[in-house]
């Protein structure tokens, strides 16, 4: 099972560095903030496919005249707005995911720790906010997902090739969504975006825009276990969805 921290990645743009459990298989990577190398990075070579965010508002647009309207919180009709307010007569404020989760059971053992080493060391674009990454072995492809402060390209979804550092193909987000994590499960690549309570599905080789969901808490970082997805919202917490519904099992 991968890692899921608050941050996920490291926050700041530096060479991608690869590790692996102390004397154990390199499979598992994180990438590590190396700051005596900052200097040294230089950006890659021109984007071979980029989409802009208006392409990507544009697909967004048609996207929602598919999907079925939310349901209201207000309730449908007079009957539905009093069963509302009885409901929260009786049984409180309604709680979100998280409080749900802080009310749950709590782990009473340590994390187990253990060390790492340095297997390989890429070249990355300094202009990247980097907040996701995920290796897809199944076409050798790095994922990367960017979140949107004013000295980088934005937000964006991306497809890299790891070993030359090129991106092969990105879409860029609107500036009202800051980009966070995200992961690949199956033929679908998953992103998170910070504040903005909405996330959205892609298919993963041609990162076309086909779905999204929302949530009720901060979005950070997401990755997966091969049958969920596992989503940190910035505490001590984690969240696990089925993938179908982006809704928690």
């Amino acid at each position: 099972l991968p890692v899921v921290t608050p941050f996920l990645t490291q926050r700041w743009c530096t060479p991608v560095r690869f590790f692996s459990a102390a004397g154990g298989n390199p499979s598992f990577m994180s990438p590590r903030v190396c700051n005596s190398r900052i200097l040294l990075c230089s950006s890659v070579s021109e984007v071979k496919v980029g989409s802009s965010a208006e392409e990507w508002e544009r697909d967004y647009k048609e996207l929602k005249l598919t999907e079925p309207a939310p349901a209201s919180k207000q309730g449908g009709s007079v009957f539905g707005m009093l069963g509302d307010a009885f409901g929260k007569a009786v049984g409180g404020k309604q709680m979100s995911d998280t409080e749900e989760a802080r009310a749950g059971p709590k782990q009473s053992d340590p994390p187990i720790l253990d060390g790492f080493r340095v297997v390989n060391e890429f070249t990355h674009t300094k202009e990247s906010f980097t907040q996701g990454l995920c290796w897809d072995a199944e076409e050798n492809i790095m994922f990367e997902g960017s979140g949107g402060p004013s000295f980088s390209h934005g937000s964006r979804i991306s497809r890299k090739d790891l070993v030359t550092g090129d991106t092969l193909a990105y879409r860029q987000l609107p500036k009202r969504h800051f980009g966070e994590g995200m992961c690949v499960l199956g033929d679908k690549a998953y992103q998170l975006t910070w504040r903005s309570n909405v996330g959205f599905i892609y298919d993963k080789t041609t990162l076309a825009l086909k779905g999204q969901f929302q949530y009720q808490h901060e979005g950070w970082g997401i990755t997966s276990d091969g049958s969920q997805l596992i989503v940190s919202d910035g505490t001590a917490y984690l969240h696990f969805w089925d993938p179908d519904t982006c809704k928690p099992v």
